[in-house]
């Protein structure tokens, strides 16, 4: 009889158990119900929760769309990834994730992964240690857009001071035959690395010196390497529509006229060429609502960071109201819909394009290996999430 009894409490126990597990779901099912609209809609009147499951660790949906969870796993993702070195910290891809995991942080209110991701950054403010970061060359300089970020969001002067010694070093010595910055090189990628650091420099500071070289420096680059179709060369002797590339050249525009004033010189003819790559953007999109590695091949791979980069710049143009129209609005639920299908449960980007330098050979970009998790998507995909919460955000406002 004792045994007997035993094992009726532990089958009570068992079940009581199970009640509570089953209770603890639907808890987190009714207060993600009760969050902001997760999904982006092109009908804003029908913006509803789109995701299957809330239950990050062990969701066996086909598949989620849920921005604020999939944001969740990829900056988990991004803090997890180390390399060991120091130094590494400091590649651009890298920089440019972290970038995107603090937007994300502050757009979601959820801050537990920020101290991570910022500890190895930490060492550069100290003493003149900001003195050894790497510089001279944009893809060295673009690290101050993490200090800049935290700075505008924190006041933290330390990471003030780290990020702006990089974006005065830019400065010092522009080109006499074009007013740039000395380390120009009319390759596409420079249009972000340059100009999202001028602009965060501008926000911070409110300096207007920092805004017009961000906006020189992009409508320079777009005269030299925009077409008619609106997309961007590589390089003026790279004639290919490379996807990350013009990524970088979207996101840039879409950052700079976000942020620096619309009285600034140049600012009107950037919104020109803004608008019209997101024309060519939208006449280019896949069925499936992504966007290839050569933008203009629909035989090419569907590529996860550019993909990311275009949803960034479409959506950050219909919240600041750079753009309006259904085709923009549709273009952007399409695109997140095929995103989401791109982002595995370990917060990878998948089919993420690896480093590519400009070579005047389409075979060059077609046969490019990719990579799940690679920085360069991590980062135009945490973009494009926070873009989006912050466009369902603005939304629900009205």
């Amino acid at each position: 009889m004792r045994y007997s009894w035993v094992n009726n409490q532990l089958k009570i126990g068992k079940v009581m158990k199970k009640k509570k597990e089953i209770k603890s779901k639907l808890m987190l099912i009714l207060a993600a119900a009760a969050m902001t609209n997760y999904a982006y809609s092109a009908n804003e009147k029908s913006q509803q929760v789109s995701t299957k499951c809330n239950d990050v660790k062990n969701c066996q949906c086909l598949s989620m769309d849920n921005p604020i969870i999939l944001g969740k796993l990829m900056a988990q993702n991004i803090v997890n990834q180390d390399p060991k070195k120091s130094h590494r910290y400091t590649e651009y891809a890298r920089v440019c994730s972290v970038y995107g995991l603090l937007k994300l942080a502050e757009a979601t209110g959820d801050n537990s992964l920020v101290k991570q991701a910022l500890t190895p950054y930490e060492w550069y403010t100290k003493k003149n240690n900001y003195k050894k970061i790497w510089k001279g060359h944009v893809d060295g300089n673009v690290f101050g857009i993490v200090p800049l970020e935290w700075a505008r969001q924190s006041g933290d002067a330390a990471y003030r001071k780290l990020g702006l010694y990089l974006a005065n070093d830019e400065l010092k010595e522009l080109r006499k035959e074009d007013g740039l910055v000395k380390y120009t090189r009319f390759w596409i990628d420079d249009m972000w690395m340059v100009g999202a650091l001028q602009a965060l420099a501008y926000e911070v500071t409110k300096k207007q010196k920092y805004a017009d070289i961000a906006v020189h420096q992009l409508v320079v680059y777009s005269r030299k390497l925009q077409k008619e179709n609106g997309l961007f060369f590589h390089r003026p002797d790279v004639p290919f529509f490379w996807g990350r590339g013009n990524g970088w050249s979207a996101a840039s525009m879409a950052k700079v006229l976000e942020v620096v004033p619309n009285t600034t010189p140049e600012y009107n003819e950037l919104k020109k060429y803004y608008v019209k790559m997101m024309d060519g953007l939208v006449a280019n999109q896949s069925k499936d609502g992504v966007w290839k590695q050569l933008i203009d091949d629909q035989d090419s791979w569907d590529e996860s960071s550019c993909t990311g980069m275009f949803l960034y710049a479409l959506a950050t143009g219909l919240r600041t109201r750079l753009l309006s129209g259904k085709k923009y609005e549709q273009a952007v639920a399409k695109g997140w819909k095929g995103l989401a299908k791109m982002i595995d449960r370990k917060g990878r980007a998948l089919d993420v394009c690896i480093g590519t330098g400009a070579v005047n050979s389409k075979k060059h970009y077609l046969k490019r290996p990719t990579k799940n998790g690679d920085f360069h998507g991590q980062a135009g995909v945490i973009w494009a999430i926070d873009a989006i919460i912050r466009l369902n955000k603005s939304r629900n406002k009205k």
